[in-house]
């Protein structure tokens, strides 16, 4: 894009070549009337100081512009804890963070400052309008940067809003944060995990992986805080004992700028992840809330977005009652709820029976057998004899998603020897 100043730069270049071809002239060739040509000049000097004048103040604006883009890239409201994908029980902690910009309490308007609010499944408010009271937004007009919630079980959204003194929204996404998080009630204060894919998936050789944390506060490296650290991913090896630091290889992957995504490239064939928390020094922290661990089959032919039956396999035998385990890959499994994305969703089993069309609600039966609260496994007990399992994905409101990644199909055979 060529800014106001750029433009006047050339304008000015170029009559400055004009003075200097009219110059040329008068003196180096005889005119007609001498005294016209010396009058003309006068009036390109003016022209050109005037030129010039307006390029200073294009220079003042330009760099009162670039002072105010840099200002805005460096300005950010966000939350801390939990992040995007997270996993929390019932009543769970909030922790939210500003840069760049002051957290002071309502009431007086001061520049570059505002107070916190959050949104519980409902949009931003437009810039410019008063920020509403009530049980889905939020205040911390006392300035306060913490907070506890009690949500439902289910996916929820949360969105982080700055106001100033005045509860007025003010304009930029610099002002505005965003998650996506799964209220469980059997869920643990503290967990880091893998978002995305799941155990038991199948990826491209190069594909994305999302992390998350719950209770914890995911920060750079380098200084020590009580909940916080950063995460590692441990490729085919074994987790690194508490207390040790954590090496830097391409066996063990540093997330030390609070990265929580990251793509990765694997030879084809089965590998196992792990997911360690370490703290500000990279030293890995004690308990099992600081790992987790899954395991993923490469192959060249594999969908960037799928869901999957991972047991029973297609055409086994197995006993009336049994265990289905599910999957995903490049999608998140959620509980139902407020969430409506077509990244995710939560699982259905449909027993001898049709997929849904897209856009139709999943029905709740003997043969519509829902998971909504995120579940990736379950226990099923059918008659003897041949039986189609099919799964499907719907969103947060039971909707089926459209495509084909969002389905798999297994046949098996039950029978009372098994």
């Amino acid at each position: 894009m060529i800014t106001k100043l750029q433009k006047k730069i050339v304008q000015l270049s170029l009559l400055s070549a004009i003075v200097a071809l009219l110059l040329v002239a008068c003196g180096g060739a005889p005119t007609a009337e001498p005294e016209a040509a010396i009058e003309e000049e006068p009036a390109i000097e003016e022209a050109a100081e005037e030129l010039e004048a307006e390029t200073e103040e294009m220079v003042d604006a330009d760099d009162a512009d670039s002072d105010d883009m840099a200002m805005a890239e460096d300005i950010n409201v966000f939350f801390q804890m939990p992040t995007a994908n997270a996993i929390v029980p019932p009543t769970f902690t909030v922790e939210m963070g500003a840069l760049g910009v002051a957290v002071d309490p309502a009431g007086e308007i001061l520049e570059n400052s505002g107070h916190m609010h959050i949104l519980v499944d409902t949009d931003f408010i437009p810039a410019g309008e008063v920020i509403p009271n009530d049980e889905q937004h939020l205040h911390f007009g006392d300035a306060s940067t913490s907070t506890e919630l009690t949500l439902s079980p289910g996916s929820h959204t949360l969105r982080l809003q700055l106001a100033n003194g005045a509860h007025i929204a003010l304009d930029g996404d610099q002002y505005r944060d965003e998650i996506v998080i799964t209220v469980s009630e059997n869920a643990a204060a503290q967990s880091v995990r893998f978002a995305s894919p799941l155990t038991g998936a199948t990826v491209p050789p190069t594909f994305n992986i999302n992390m998350a944390a719950a209770g914890l506060i995911v920060e750079p490296a380098g200084e020590i805080t009580e909940l916080g650290g950063h995460m590692h991913i441990l490729v085919n090896t074994d987790f690194i004992p508490a207390g040790d630091v954590i090496p830097s290889d391409e066996q063990h992957l540093h997330y030390g700028k609070a990265q929580l995504d990251t793509e990765l490239t694997l030879e084809p064939g089965e590998h196992t992840l792990r997911l360690q928390f370490a703290n500000g020094a990279h030293i890995a922290l004690e308990g099992d809330q600081y790992r987790d661990e899954i395991v993923i089959n490469v192959a060249e032919d594999a969908a960037a977005q799928s869901v999957s039956f991972v047991a029973p396999l297609d055409g086994s035998e197995v006993s009336e009652t049994f265990t289905v385990n599910m999957t995903a890959a490049g999608l998140f499994v959620e509980g139902a709820g407020a969430v409506l994305r077509g990244t995710g969703g939560h699982m259905h089993i449909l027993i001898n029976t049709d997929f849904i069309e897209p856009g139709s609600v999943v029905p709740s039966d003997e043969q519509h057998l829902h998971f909504g609260g995120g579940q990736t496994s379950a226990e099923i007990t059918l008659p003897e004899g041949e039986h189609t399992l099919r799964l499907q994905m719907a969103n947060g409101a039971h909707l089926a998603l459209e495509g084909d990644q969002y389905r798999d199909e297994i046949t098996i055979t039950v029978g009372d020897e098994y």
